[in-house]
Protein backbone atom coordinates (compact mmCIF):
# COMPACT_ATOMS: atom_id res chain seq x y z
CA UNK A 1 0.00 0.00 0.00
CA UNK A 2 1.16 3.51 -0.67
CA UNK A 3 -0.08 7.05 -0.82
CA UNK A 4 0.92 10.70 -1.15
CA UNK A 5 3.63 12.16 1.07
CA UNK A 6 2.83 15.83 1.69
CA UNK A 7 3.70 18.65 4.07
CA UNK A 8 0.18 19.12 5.42
CA UNK A 9 -3.25 17.52 5.41
CA UNK A 10 -4.46 20.32 3.12
CA UNK A 11 -1.75 19.44 0.61
CA UNK A 12 -2.81 15.81 0.86
CA UNK A 13 -6.37 16.61 -0.19
CA UNK A 14 -5.10 18.52 -3.21
CA UNK A 15 -2.90 15.62 -4.30
CA UNK A 16 -5.75 13.13 -3.85
CA UNK A 17 -8.07 15.30 -5.92
CA UNK A 18 -5.50 15.30 -8.71
CA UNK A 19 -4.66 11.59 -8.65
CA UNK A 20 -7.58 9.38 -7.62
CA UNK A 21 -10.01 7.89 -10.11
CA UNK A 22 -10.43 5.05 -12.54
CA UNK A 23 -7.47 3.91 -14.60
CA UNK A 24 -8.45 1.74 -17.60
CA UNK A 25 -5.09 -0.03 -17.33
CA UNK A 26 -5.63 -0.95 -13.67
CA UNK A 27 -8.72 -3.02 -12.90
CA UNK A 28 -8.35 -2.54 -9.13
CA UNK A 29 -9.28 1.14 -9.50
CA UNK A 30 -12.80 0.12 -10.49
CA UNK A 31 -13.45 -0.59 -6.81
CA UNK A 32 -13.32 3.14 -6.16
CA UNK A 33 -16.36 3.93 -8.28
CA UNK A 34 -19.03 5.43 -6.03
CA UNK A 35 -16.57 5.82 -3.15
CA UNK A 36 -14.63 8.89 -4.28
CA UNK A 37 -15.92 12.36 -3.31
CA UNK A 38 -16.00 15.29 -5.71
CA UNK A 39 -13.22 16.90 -3.66
CA UNK A 40 -11.37 15.82 -0.54
CA UNK A 41 -11.01 19.44 0.53
CA UNK A 42 -14.60 19.27 1.80
CA UNK A 43 -13.29 17.21 4.74
CA UNK A 44 -10.96 19.91 6.10
CA UNK A 45 -12.91 20.53 9.31
CA UNK A 46 -10.88 21.91 12.26
CA UNK A 47 -13.36 20.81 14.95
CA UNK A 48 -13.90 17.23 13.83
CA UNK A 49 -12.38 15.63 16.94
CA UNK A 50 -15.31 16.72 19.08
CA UNK A 51 -17.47 13.64 19.60
CA UNK A 52 -15.07 11.29 17.78
CA UNK A 53 -14.24 7.87 19.21
CA UNK A 54 -10.58 6.90 18.92
CA UNK A 55 -9.45 3.32 19.54
CA UNK A 56 -6.05 2.11 20.72
CA UNK A 57 -4.31 -1.28 20.74
CA UNK A 58 -1.87 -1.89 23.58
CA UNK A 59 0.66 -3.87 21.54
CA UNK A 60 0.90 -1.04 19.01
CA UNK A 61 1.55 1.64 21.62
CA UNK A 62 4.72 -0.14 22.73
CA UNK A 63 5.35 -2.29 25.79
CA UNK A 64 9.16 -2.41 26.07
CA UNK A 65 11.42 0.18 27.75
CA UNK A 66 12.80 1.10 24.31
CA UNK A 67 9.26 1.96 23.17
CA UNK A 68 8.53 4.43 25.96
CA UNK A 69 9.96 7.65 24.42
CA UNK A 70 7.57 7.29 21.48
CA UNK A 71 4.71 6.06 23.65
CA UNK A 72 4.93 9.19 25.81
CA UNK A 73 4.51 11.36 22.70
CA UNK A 74 1.53 9.32 21.50
CA UNK A 75 -0.08 9.44 24.95
CA UNK A 76 0.23 13.23 24.89
CA UNK A 77 -1.44 13.20 21.46
CA UNK A 78 -4.30 11.07 22.79
CA UNK A 79 -4.66 13.42 25.76
CA UNK A 80 -4.89 16.36 23.35
CA UNK A 81 -7.61 14.56 21.39
CA UNK A 82 -9.59 13.99 24.57
CA UNK A 83 -9.20 17.65 25.47
CA UNK A 84 -10.69 18.46 22.05
CA UNK A 85 -13.78 16.37 22.83
CA UNK A 86 -12.80 12.91 21.58
CA UNK A 87 -13.24 9.69 23.54
CA UNK A 88 -10.28 7.29 23.63
CA UNK A 89 -11.21 3.60 23.91
CA UNK A 90 -8.78 0.73 24.60
CA UNK A 91 -9.56 -2.10 22.17
CA UNK A 92 -8.84 -5.80 22.50
CA UNK A 93 -8.63 -7.74 19.25
CA UNK A 94 -7.62 -11.37 19.89
CA UNK A 95 -4.71 -12.90 17.99
CA UNK A 96 -3.97 -9.79 15.93
CA UNK A 97 -0.24 -9.58 16.84
CA UNK A 98 0.24 -13.24 15.91
CA UNK A 99 -1.78 -12.95 12.70
CA UNK A 100 0.34 -10.01 11.55
CA UNK A 101 3.56 -12.02 11.78
CA UNK A 102 4.79 -13.05 8.34
CA UNK A 103 1.66 -11.71 6.65
CA UNK A 104 3.37 -9.95 3.74
CA UNK A 105 2.43 -10.99 0.20
CA UNK A 106 5.28 -9.10 -1.43
CA UNK A 107 7.31 -12.25 -2.10
CA UNK A 108 4.59 -13.50 -4.46
CA UNK A 109 2.76 -10.41 -5.68
CA UNK A 110 5.73 -8.19 -6.44
CA UNK A 111 7.15 -10.64 -8.98
CA UNK A 112 3.76 -11.29 -10.56
CA UNK A 113 2.70 -7.65 -10.77
CA UNK A 114 6.13 -6.38 -11.81
CA UNK A 115 6.30 -9.03 -14.52
CA UNK A 116 2.88 -7.91 -15.73
CA UNK A 117 4.13 -4.33 -15.91
CA UNK A 118 7.25 -5.39 -17.80
CA UNK A 119 5.06 -7.02 -20.43
CA UNK A 120 3.60 -3.60 -21.24
CA UNK A 121 4.55 -2.57 -24.80
CA UNK A 122 7.56 -0.28 -24.89
CA UNK A 123 9.32 -1.46 -21.72
CA UNK A 124 13.07 -1.99 -22.31
CA UNK A 125 13.20 -5.35 -20.48
CA UNK A 126 10.68 -8.14 -20.21
CA UNK A 127 11.35 -9.77 -16.84
CA UNK A 128 13.14 -9.52 -13.51
CA UNK A 129 15.58 -12.13 -14.78
CA UNK A 130 16.60 -9.81 -17.63
CA UNK A 131 17.18 -6.99 -15.12
CA UNK A 132 19.40 -9.28 -13.04
CA UNK A 133 21.29 -10.64 -16.04
CA UNK A 134 22.00 -7.13 -17.34
CA UNK A 135 22.99 -5.75 -13.93
CA UNK A 136 20.34 -3.02 -14.20
CA UNK A 137 19.65 -2.72 -10.49
CA UNK A 138 21.04 -1.03 -7.40
CA UNK A 139 22.93 -3.31 -5.05
CA UNK A 140 20.44 -2.55 -2.27
CA UNK A 141 17.70 -4.20 -4.38
CA UNK A 142 19.59 -7.31 -5.45
CA UNK A 143 18.37 -9.61 -2.67
CA UNK A 144 14.79 -8.47 -3.18
CA UNK A 145 14.91 -9.03 -6.94
CA UNK A 146 16.49 -12.46 -6.59
CA UNK A 147 13.88 -13.52 -4.03
CA UNK A 148 11.12 -12.31 -6.31
CA UNK A 149 12.58 -14.05 -9.35
CA UNK A 150 12.59 -17.34 -7.44
CA UNK A 151 9.16 -16.86 -5.87
CA UNK A 152 6.42 -19.43 -6.51
CA UNK A 153 3.20 -18.43 -8.25
CA UNK A 154 -0.06 -17.20 -6.78
CA UNK A 155 -1.33 -20.78 -6.52
CA UNK A 156 1.29 -21.54 -3.86
CA UNK A 157 -0.41 -22.96 -0.71
CA UNK A 158 1.58 -20.63 1.56
CA UNK A 159 0.36 -17.62 -0.40
CA UNK A 160 -3.25 -18.77 -0.18
CA UNK A 161 -2.89 -19.34 3.59
CA UNK A 162 -1.60 -15.79 4.11
CA UNK A 163 -4.43 -14.35 2.00
CA UNK A 164 -6.90 -16.14 4.27
CA UNK A 165 -5.09 -14.89 7.37
CA UNK A 166 -5.20 -11.31 6.10
CA UNK A 167 -8.95 -11.63 5.58
CA UNK A 168 -9.24 -12.68 9.23
CA UNK A 169 -7.26 -9.62 10.35
CA UNK A 170 -9.49 -7.31 8.33
CA UNK A 171 -12.65 -8.91 9.70
CA UNK A 172 -11.45 -8.75 13.32
CA UNK A 173 -10.45 -5.08 13.01
CA UNK A 174 -13.70 -4.02 11.38
CA UNK A 175 -15.79 -5.98 13.90
CA UNK A 176 -13.96 -4.38 16.84
CA UNK A 177 -14.43 -0.91 15.37
CA UNK A 178 -18.12 -1.54 14.74
CA UNK A 179 -18.72 -2.98 18.23
CA UNK A 180 -17.21 0.08 19.92
CA UNK A 181 -18.35 2.61 17.28
CA UNK A 182 -14.74 3.59 16.63
CA UNK A 183 -14.00 6.28 14.05
CA UNK A 184 -10.27 5.52 13.87
CA UNK A 185 -7.59 3.46 15.59
CA UNK A 186 -4.60 5.56 16.68
CA UNK A 187 -1.01 4.35 17.10
CA UNK A 188 2.56 5.47 16.42
CA UNK A 189 3.72 4.81 12.88
CA UNK A 190 6.92 3.39 14.38
CA UNK A 191 7.36 2.49 18.06
CA UNK A 192 11.02 3.59 18.12
CA UNK A 193 12.58 6.88 17.12
CA UNK A 194 14.43 7.06 13.81
CA UNK A 195 17.75 5.25 13.56
CA UNK A 196 20.77 6.60 11.63
CA UNK A 197 20.69 5.97 7.90
CA UNK A 198 21.86 2.45 7.13
CA UNK A 199 20.86 0.96 10.49
CA UNK A 200 17.84 -1.34 10.91
CA UNK A 201 14.65 0.45 11.99
CA UNK A 202 12.66 -1.71 14.44
CA UNK A 203 9.13 -1.16 15.67
CA UNK A 204 7.04 -0.50 12.57
CA UNK A 205 3.25 -0.47 13.00
CA UNK A 206 2.43 0.20 9.34
CA UNK A 207 1.79 -3.48 8.73
CA UNK A 208 -1.69 -3.33 10.30
CA UNK A 209 -3.17 -1.07 7.60
CA UNK A 210 -1.34 -2.99 4.88
CA UNK A 211 -2.46 -6.43 6.02
CA UNK A 212 -6.04 -5.34 6.76
CA UNK A 213 -6.27 -3.45 3.47
CA UNK A 214 -7.71 -0.40 5.21
CA UNK A 215 -6.93 3.31 4.76
CA UNK A 216 -4.63 5.13 7.16
CA UNK A 217 -3.27 8.66 7.48
CA UNK A 218 -0.22 9.94 9.38
CA UNK A 219 0.24 13.37 10.98
CA UNK A 220 3.04 14.74 13.19
CA UNK A 221 2.44 13.80 16.82
CA UNK A 222 5.33 15.75 18.31
CA UNK A 223 8.94 15.06 19.20
CA UNK A 224 10.60 12.49 21.44
CA UNK A 225 13.20 13.43 24.03
CA UNK A 226 16.02 12.90 21.52
CA UNK A 227 14.46 15.44 19.16
CA UNK A 228 13.27 12.87 16.63
CA UNK A 229 9.77 13.40 15.18
CA UNK A 230 7.00 10.93 15.99
CA UNK A 231 4.16 10.10 13.59
CA UNK A 232 0.57 9.49 14.68
CA UNK A 233 -1.22 7.05 12.38
CA UNK A 234 -5.01 6.88 12.21
CA UNK A 235 -6.61 3.80 10.63
CA UNK A 236 -10.22 3.80 9.47
CA UNK A 237 -12.83 1.61 7.84
CA UNK A 238 -12.86 0.89 4.12
CA UNK A 239 -13.32 4.02 2.02
CA UNK A 240 -13.16 6.20 5.16
CA UNK A 241 -10.51 8.51 3.75
CA UNK A 242 -12.78 11.50 4.24
CA UNK A 243 -13.36 10.71 7.92
CA UNK A 244 -9.63 10.22 8.47
CA UNK A 245 -8.87 13.54 6.80
CA UNK A 246 -11.35 15.23 9.15
CA UNK A 247 -9.68 13.80 12.24
CA UNK A 248 -6.11 14.34 11.03
CA UNK A 249 -6.81 17.92 9.97
CA UNK A 250 -8.49 18.70 13.27
CA UNK A 251 -5.51 17.36 15.22
CA UNK A 252 -2.99 19.08 12.94
CA UNK A 253 -4.66 22.48 13.25
CA UNK A 254 -4.94 22.10 17.01
CA UNK A 255 -1.30 21.14 17.64
CA UNK A 256 0.86 22.53 14.80
CA UNK A 257 3.67 20.06 15.54
CA UNK A 258 5.29 20.33 12.13
CA UNK A 259 8.50 22.34 12.15
CA UNK A 260 11.61 22.33 9.98
CA UNK A 261 14.63 20.31 11.18
CA UNK A 262 17.30 22.16 13.14
CA UNK A 263 19.59 21.78 10.12
CA UNK A 264 17.26 23.85 7.92
CA UNK A 265 18.64 27.39 7.70
CA UNK A 266 16.58 30.54 7.62
CA UNK A 267 16.07 32.10 4.21
CA UNK A 268 17.49 35.26 5.77
CA UNK A 269 20.81 33.70 6.67
CA UNK A 270 22.56 35.38 9.60
CA UNK A 271 26.08 36.59 9.06
CA UNK A 272 28.86 34.27 10.11
CA UNK A 273 30.05 35.60 13.47
CA UNK A 274 33.49 35.40 15.04
CA UNK A 275 34.43 36.34 18.57
CA UNK A 276 37.10 35.49 21.11
CA UNK A 277 37.70 35.65 24.82
CA UNK A 278 40.25 34.73 27.49
CA UNK A 279 39.54 31.95 29.98
CA UNK A 280 41.06 32.40 33.45
CA UNK A 281 41.36 30.50 36.69
CA UNK A 282 39.31 33.13 38.49
CA UNK A 283 36.25 32.12 36.44
CA UNK A 284 36.66 28.45 37.23
CA UNK A 285 34.18 26.59 39.46
CA UNK A 286 35.69 26.53 42.04
CA UNK A 287 38.22 29.33 41.31
CA UNK A 288 41.84 28.32 40.65
CA UNK A 289 44.80 30.50 41.64
CA UNK A 290 46.87 30.39 38.45
CA UNK A 291 48.58 32.70 36.00
CA UNK A 292 47.68 30.37 33.14
CA UNK A 293 45.08 31.50 30.60
CA UNK A 294 43.51 30.26 27.40
CA UNK A 295 42.52 32.37 24.43
CA UNK A 296 39.61 30.94 22.45
CA UNK A 297 38.36 32.13 19.08
CA UNK A 298 35.03 30.79 17.77
CA UNK A 299 33.42 31.20 14.35
CA UNK A 300 29.73 30.35 14.12
CA UNK A 301 27.55 29.83 11.03
CA UNK A 302 23.88 29.69 11.99
CA UNK A 303 23.01 28.77 8.40
CA UNK A 304 25.00 25.52 8.48
CA UNK A 305 25.31 24.87 12.21
CA UNK A 306 29.10 24.71 11.89
CA UNK A 307 31.24 25.90 14.81
CA UNK A 308 34.87 26.69 14.07
CA UNK A 309 37.33 26.94 16.95
CA UNK A 310 40.92 27.96 17.64
CA UNK A 311 41.92 27.45 21.29
CA UNK A 312 45.36 28.06 22.79
CA UNK A 313 46.49 27.67 26.39
CA UNK A 314 49.20 29.96 27.78
CA UNK A 315 51.38 29.25 30.79
CA UNK A 316 50.90 25.50 30.42
CA UNK A 317 53.54 23.03 29.21
CA UNK A 318 52.44 20.72 26.41
CA UNK A 319 53.21 17.59 28.42
CA UNK A 320 50.99 18.86 31.26
CA UNK A 321 48.06 19.57 28.96
CA UNK A 322 45.24 17.01 28.92
CA UNK A 323 42.17 18.39 27.19
CA UNK A 324 40.31 21.49 26.17
CA UNK A 325 36.55 20.92 26.20
CA UNK A 326 33.19 22.57 25.81
CA UNK A 327 30.94 21.52 28.69
CA UNK A 328 27.19 21.87 29.05
CA UNK A 329 26.09 23.85 32.13
CA UNK A 330 25.16 27.33 33.31
CA UNK A 331 27.78 29.76 34.58
CA UNK A 332 27.78 28.68 38.24
CA UNK A 333 27.52 24.94 37.61
CA UNK A 334 29.73 22.06 36.53
CA UNK A 335 28.43 19.95 33.66
CA UNK A 336 29.38 17.13 31.27
CA UNK A 337 31.64 17.38 28.23
CA UNK A 338 29.72 17.99 25.01
CA UNK A 339 32.65 18.67 22.64
CA UNK A 340 36.34 17.74 22.84
CA UNK A 341 38.50 20.45 21.28
CA UNK A 342 41.96 18.94 21.79
CA UNK A 343 43.91 15.80 22.63
CA UNK A 344 46.48 15.17 25.39
CA UNK A 345 49.69 17.09 24.87
CA UNK A 346 48.09 19.80 22.70
CA UNK A 347 48.22 23.31 24.10
CA UNK A 348 46.70 24.59 20.87
CA UNK A 349 43.95 23.08 18.75
CA UNK A 350 41.89 24.30 15.80
CA UNK A 351 39.11 22.75 13.76
CA UNK A 352 35.36 22.81 13.17
CA UNK A 353 32.32 20.68 13.96
CA UNK A 354 28.64 20.68 12.96
CA UNK A 355 26.61 20.85 16.15
CA UNK A 356 23.85 18.36 16.86
CA UNK A 357 20.39 19.67 17.67
CA UNK A 358 20.91 19.44 21.44
CA UNK A 359 24.39 20.97 21.22
CA UNK A 360 23.08 23.85 19.13
CA UNK A 361 20.21 24.51 21.51
CA UNK A 362 22.61 24.69 24.46
CA UNK A 363 25.11 26.80 22.50
CA UNK A 364 22.56 29.39 21.41
CA UNK A 365 21.14 29.54 24.95
CA UNK A 366 24.58 30.32 26.40
CA UNK A 367 24.65 27.01 28.29
CA UNK A 368 28.13 25.90 27.22
CA UNK A 369 31.43 26.74 28.88
CA UNK A 370 35.06 26.27 27.90
CA UNK A 371 37.38 24.44 30.29
CA UNK A 372 41.04 23.42 30.05
CA UNK A 373 42.18 20.37 32.03
CA UNK A 374 45.80 19.58 32.90
CA UNK A 375 47.52 16.73 34.69
CA UNK A 376 48.19 19.01 37.64
CA UNK A 377 44.60 20.36 37.60
CA UNK A 378 42.54 17.39 36.50
CA UNK A 379 39.20 19.00 37.37
CA UNK A 380 40.00 22.07 35.31
CA UNK A 381 42.42 24.99 35.27
CA UNK A 382 40.76 27.88 33.42
CA UNK A 383 37.15 28.43 32.38
CA UNK A 384 34.92 30.85 30.50
CA UNK A 385 31.23 30.78 29.64
CA UNK A 386 30.46 30.72 25.90
CA UNK A 387 28.14 33.63 25.14
CA UNK A 388 27.41 33.97 21.41
CA UNK A 389 26.90 37.53 20.19
CA UNK A 390 23.43 38.42 18.83
CA UNK A 391 23.00 37.25 15.21
CA UNK A 392 23.00 39.81 12.43
CA UNK A 393 21.37 39.27 9.06
CA UNK A 394 23.44 39.52 5.91
CA UNK A 395 22.39 42.37 3.59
Amino acid sequence: MGGPLTRTVTDLTLVLDATVGRDPADAITELGEGNIPSTYTDFLEPGALAGARIGTLEFQLGTTPQDQPVRRVIQAALDAMEAAGATVVALEIPEIPELLQGASLERWEFETQFAEYLRTPGTPVGSIEEILDAGLYHEALEARYRRSAAAPGLDDPEYLEIVTRRDVVRRHVLEAMADQQIDAIAYPTIRRTARPIGEPQPGTNCVLASVAGLPAIVVPAGYAADGMPVGLELLGEAWAEGALIRLAYSYEQMTHHRRPPHTTPSLDAPRQTTWEWVATGADHVPPVDTAATARVRLTWSAATGELGYDARAYGVMDDDMLFMHLHRANASEVGPVTLMLSRPGEARSAGSVVLTRSQRTAFEAGELYFDAHTRSHLTGLVRAQVRPPPPTTAP
